[in-house]
Parts: structure tokens; sequence; C-alpha cells
């Protein structure tokens, strides 16, 4: 395992609130990213009507 990301000078709490901060944004964007798509998906699965061609009277 390397050592590179560490630094030494810095307190490790603060190390680790960055990291776990990072992780939570990604994981943010991911979730209401996912959440646009699924609704996007969902919106375009359903036939769009449109309301001048929709009759207020079906039948003679």
């Amino acid at each position: 395992m390397t050592m590179d990301l560490w630094n030494f000078e810095a307190s490790a709490p603060a190390f680790f609130v960055h990291h776990v901060a990072i992780v939570g944004m990604c994981a943010c964007l991911a979730h209401y990213a996912m959440k646009w798509i699924q609704e996007r998906k969902r919106r375009t699965a359903r036939p769009q009507v449109d309301s001048h061609m929709v009759s207020a009277k079906a039948g003679p």
C-alpha cells in the first residue's frame, strides 16, 4: 500500500473527513443523476397526448 496521498503534516481526522466528503459528493451526484435519468425514461415511455386532439365528448 502506498502512502503518497497521505500528508504527514496534516491531522489524520481532517484527511479522512476530506476523503469521506469526496465519496459523499460522488454518491450524491450518482443518486440524483439516476433519479433524473429514471424520470426522463418514465416521461418518454408514456405516450404524450396533445390537448387539442382529445375531444370532450366521445361518441355521437
